[in-house]
């Protein structure tokens, strides 16, 4: 039966030094042709000629001279001069054709045998396989198979013993190779066939012992240690320095025949050969391993003494130092704890875990945490009981140390763990305590622990303690997610459970709102603020939050609804104006002017006051409420208060103050406002605006040469903006005033040419058609049309329309139902509404995650339906697919084409994220950095986008060499790790602290960042890694292993360079 290689047996490399081939055990050596005088191979005429007559002179330089050489050199043991005599004779061609070449080559690997040499196995395979009738051949064979025994080949040795010709050896050297071939049966793990060699070799009375010896042995590695021990029983009191007539001489020489060395010259007790002379040693092992720890200390303190070998002696220094820390004799078991691992160092061999552990645990009872530590440490993440003690008794000295977030981690690491009950009992009790005192551990709540311990030890003496501390651990462990479900299963819970449910909701709800989710938001928000009952302050708070996940939603008659619920119970509060400033907005986005205007002078006087940002910002929404309420001289007066006043937002009350001088029919002042904004703000996201009402400002004052030359402007300078596109179309009709048709023409063709698919190309057909009506030329005008694709024909399909707007309607009730919408597609390939499709039917697709349609529906409205409104928001589409959603390997450069194009496209309202867009997907820093100062200074961000703009901004200046400009920005942002910008912000600070050597720094960003967590998982867990860094460059190493090693077990994501990072780190010393 072939069974695995025995657990405690590495076979390896071979000695560089070789044993002399008979030496097995203290063998003896073979004189003449390597045979026992007492036990010849086979007569000797049968193996070799007779040299005895007819011998050359020995110094004769001839064939016959080297070779009488070489055979006295080998019979007295010169086996490197032979080596050269028999070298010279190799030389010579006739020699090697002479009866003596089979003497020759088989002098030669026997010689090389005798050296060692590396070659010696492939002399003596070449020999077998050149001169397989030879009488030498047999001998070859076996000494082959005696280079693999003596090399710890046993796999060869055992199939070249047992493919070796014996026939001619004598029974006392026949017994002698079964004896080898069993044992490397043995070591191969063939342990049946072994058994047998051994039952019959059992039989003899000279090698009964050593038989019996390796059965009991095989009994030991199949782990029957109880036919083990009977059989080693049976040999005690042999004596070591019995002398047997089949060569054992010496135990010095028995212990040393096959222990092989280590690359320093040390020898594993796995790695020991046993010359049948050890039954004491695995005696004292078999008792400790079935927990007879006095007997194994009494047996391995004597056999040390009495019979030292000095290969096992590490084992069984280990074996008395364990057992006696197991029999409660610490001091006793230190100095041969002590001994062992010492010379584990000495010989740089990893140590037993269990020594380790015992080793660990004395030191800790005598007050020496930091090196019981080190030790623990370093086989806490071994997964067995021995792990698990280890880790619980880091926990402990951690906790003696004061140090509580590692104190919970390796508690922590203990529980999970969950080899010895009461070491998993003791754990959590030490993981609670750990909590209790404000320990951490990356992305795990103490909850589920803390339950776990109530259900699995209901009668502990520490329940009530564990009860109390479940009560707040909820809400102090800030990750809301987890408390939330933890908490909702819980029955029937009294008040202070109830009010521990109020404050996750309320955390949860703000937390998850910051992360973007707020219609999830909102559900979380509403608990908490119907608990009126628990915390009426939270409540309050919480209505306010809810109101704001509400208007993100665009639920703003509901928004309305909760911030007037939540003024109405805050008279005093300090959010009290900001309230009231939402909620102005609230009925600002319901077209409710009148009445937003009023709130939003409210907000600008109220006390505390706005933000001076949001003040101007009221101010100027206040404006725009007076205008489209129709108060258009009072919104001139506010427009002009702002503009006097330098407000942020100057350029846009210009412009807004422009517009209602129109409104009011003066145009002079309306074309003043907006040369005045053109002059003063040359780069205004409003610019191209400003130019094109300038154009048709001049339309109004009936001045179409003024009107031409602004237009123009527009065209030049923003070719491929929406506003150009409107330009021409009012050029058009300016040339039309002036009579200049032919003109007007070029204009509306060259809109046409330019943006076929857009609402201005449609117009400009129209007005075309009725030129060329008039000129009776429609003919010529509709193969125009057709000439140019995409552009708008004079047949109007009324079919089409109702089949779009039929589609659109199934959309509208149900996001999901694209079947409509996909149809018109293919049955107007060229259809009227085709871009308006297209955009639906993408954004549809990239909502439901679906975007590779995304991508092919973007790509076709940009292919076929250019300049239509829809393309920009499609351009949008395709470059947030390729930077976010794409495995194409070139996605990254395709997603910044995409945005290079909206940049250049898309106007006023996709600047941002066009600019946005170019920032996070260029390669190239400085074009980052430029993108975000750009970014930085285009009005109506988002919160989001101004994080981003900072966060790239300051990213790029550490990339650029500049980390001193960059910190200012990278320490506000970390102010706020709820939002993805400030979480990127607080790793990349606390990274670039640690590159410049700012450890107390770094350690300082980074325990701030972790202590407040966030809703990003993967930057957190960047941070915890980064943190673990500043420790171990701090030479606080086995705290930093704990962070990894927590990490590694707790958390959730599946990012593979995560994974990776922690792995490094566990690999470094």
């Amino acid at each position: 039966m072939k069974t695995k290689n025995p657990t405690d047996i590495k076979p390896g490399r071979a000695s560089a030094r070789r044993r002399l081939p008979y030496a097995l055990l203290g063998g003896a050596m073979l004189a003449g042709a390597l045979l026992p005088a007492s036990a010849p191979l086979m007569a000797q005429s049968a193996m070799t000629p007779d040299y005895s007559a007819g011998i050359p002179e020995y110094s004769s330089p001839t064939a016959g001279g080297l070779l009488e050489r070489a055979r006295r050199m080998i019979e007295s043991g010169n086996y490197t001069g032979a080596i050269d005599q028999l070298r010279s004779l190799r030389l010579d061609a006739a020699a090697m054709q002479s009866a003596e070449a089979e003497e020759i080559d088989f002098l030669m690997a026997t010689a090389l045998y005798e050296t060692g040499d590396p070659g010696c196995a492939a002399s003596l395979h070449d020999f077998i396989a050149h001169y397989p009738a030879s009488a030498r051949t047999p001998q070859a064979q076996l000494m082959l198979a005696d280079d693999a025994f003596f090399s710890h080949r046993f796999t060869d040795a055992a199939r070249l013993y047992a493919a070796a010709d014996m026939s001619g050896l004598d029974a006392s050297t026949r017994r002698l190779y079964a004896f080898r071939r069993g044992v490397s049966e043995t070591k191969s793990g063939y342990f049946d066939r072994a058994s047998a060699i051994f039952k019959r070799l059992e039989e003899n009375p000279g090698w009964r012992d050593r038989a019996r010896f390796f059965l009991a042995y095989i009994d030991y590695l199949q782990n029957d240690y109880a036919a083990a021990y009977e059989g080693f029983q049976s040999l005690e009191g042999l004596g070591g320095e019995r002398v047997s007539s089949d060569g054992f001489t010496t135990r010095r020489s028995r212990s040393s025949a096959l222990a092989r060395p280590s690359r320093n010259g040390a020898t594993r007790f796995a790695d020991y050969v046993p010359s049948g002379f050890e039954a004491g040693y695995y005696m004292a092992q078999i008792e400790y391993l079935q927990g007879k720890y006095a007997a194994a200390a009494e047996r391995a303190r004597r056999v040390m003494t009495d019979e030292p070998v000095p290969q096992l002696l590490p084992e069984m220094n280990r074996i008395a130092g364990e057992s006696l820390f197991k029999l409660g004799r610490p001091d006793e078991a230190m100095p041969y704890i002590t001994a062992y691992t010492d010379d584990c160092r000495r010989n740089d061999l990893p140590p037993q875990p269990t020594a380790v552990y015992t080793l660990g645990a004395i030191l800790y009872g005598r007050g020496d945490y930091e090196q019981c530590l080190r030790l623990m440490s370093s086989i806490a993440d071994v997964e067995s009981a021995v792990g698990q003690g280890a880790s619980l008794y880091a926990g402990k000295c951690y906790a003696r140390l004061g140090d509580t977030d590692a104190a919970a981690m390796a508690f922590d690491r203990a529980y999970r763990m969950d080899f010895d009950s009461r070491a998993t009992e003791s754990a959590l009790y030490g993981y609670a305590a750990a909590r209790t005192r404000g320990g951490r551990i990356p992305f795990s709540s103490s909850v589920p622990l803390l339950e776990e311990y109530l259900r699995r030890f209901p009668d502990a003496t520490n329940t009530a303690d564990v009860r109390e501390y479940l009560a707040t651990a909820y809400y102090n462990e800030k990750d809301y997610a987890k408390a939330w479900q933890s908490i909702s299963r819980i029955k029937n819970p009294d008040a202070r459970m109830l009010a521990a449910r109020q404050k996750v909701a309320y955390e949860y709800g703000a937390e998850t709102l910051a992360a973007g989710d707020a219609a999830k938001a909102a559900e979380y928000l509403r608990v908490a603020a119907d608990m009126t009952r628990q915390d009426a302050a939270i409540a309050r708070q919480a209505r306010f939050w809810l109101a704001d996940a509400l208007y993100a939603q665009g639920k703003y008659a509901q928004a309305q609804t909760e911030y007037n619920a939540f003024l109405a119970g805050e008279p005093r509060s300090a959010d009290r104006t900001l309230a009231i400033y939402d909620l102005a907005y609230s009925l600002y986005m319901q077209r409710r002017y009148a009445e937003a205007a009023r709130r939003f002078a409210e907000a600008m006087s109220a006390r505390p006051a706005l933000p001076s940002e949001l003040n101007t910002d009221a101010a100027l929404r206040r404006a725009d409420c007076l205008y489209y309420s129709g108060s258009t001289d009072e919104a001139i007066r506010s427009y002009s208060a702002a503009i006097s006043a330098g407000a942020t937002g100057s350029d846009y009350a210009l412009l807004r103050r422009a517009l209602a001088h129109g409104t009011s029919g003066d145009a002079s002042a309306k074309i003043a406002d907006l040369t005045r904004l053109l002059k003063d703000y040359p780069d205004s996201k409003w610019a191209a605006r400003a130019m094109l009402e300038t154009g048709l400002a001049y339309l109004d004052a009936d001045d179409p040469s003024g009107a031409v030359s602004a237009l123009e402007r527009l065209t030049d300078r923003f070719p491929s903006s929406p506003e150009s596109r409107q330009a021409w179309l009012n050029i058009a009709i300016a040339r039309s005033r002036q009579g200049d048709t032919d003109k007007a023409v070029d204009a509306y063709k060259q809109l046409i040419r330019r943006w076929p698919a857009s609402e201005e190309a449609a117009l400009a057909g129209d007005d075309l058609r009725n030129i060329y009506a008039s000129q009776h030329r429609l003919g010529e005008l509709a193969a125009w049309l057709e000439s140019v694709p995409g552009a708008p024909r004079l047949d109007n399909d009324e079919v089409e329309r109702l089949t779009f707007d039929a589609a659109a309607r199934a959309l509208g009730s149900d996001a999901a139902d694209t079947g409509a919408l996909e149809r018109y597609v293919a049955d107007y390939p060229a259809g009227k509404y085709l871009g308006q499709a297209l955009y639906e039917l993408a954004d549809v697709y990239y909502e439901r995650g679906d975007y590779d349609k995304a991508l092919a529906a973007a790509d076709r409205l940009l292919a076929q339906c250019k300049g239509s409104r829809q393309t920009a928001p499609a351009l949008l589409i395709k470059a947030q697919v390729f930077e976010n959603h794409s495995s194409d390997a070139d996605a990254r450069g395709k997603a910044l084409d995409a945005y290079r194009l909206l940049e250049q496209t898309g106007g006023t309202d996709y600047r941002a994220d066009a600019f946005a867009g170019i920032m996070r997907t260029s390669d190239d820093a400085s074009t980052r950095l430029q993108y975000a100062r750009r970014l930085e200074t285009t009005g109506g961000l988002t919160a989001d986008q101004a994080d981003d703009a900072a966060l790239y901004k300051a990213l790029a200046l550490i990339e650029l060499k500049r980390p001193a400009e960059a910190e200012p920005a990278l320490y506000a942002l970390a102010e706020n790790p709820e939002r993805l910008a400030g979480a990127r912000a607080a790793v990349a600070l606390g990274e670039n602290l640690l590159k410049r050597g700012k450890l107390a720094e770094a350690e300082k960003v980074l325990t701030a960042f972790t202590d407040a967590g966030s809703p990003h998982q993967y930057e957190l867990a960047r941070g915890f890694i980064a943190l673990a860094d500043v420790y171990y460059a701090r030479g606080r190493k086995s705290l930093a292993r704990e962070y990894l090693l927590s990490l590694k077990s707790n958390y959730p994501g599946a990012e593979p360079d995560i994974a990776r990072m922690i792995a490094t780190r566990l690999a470094r010393k």
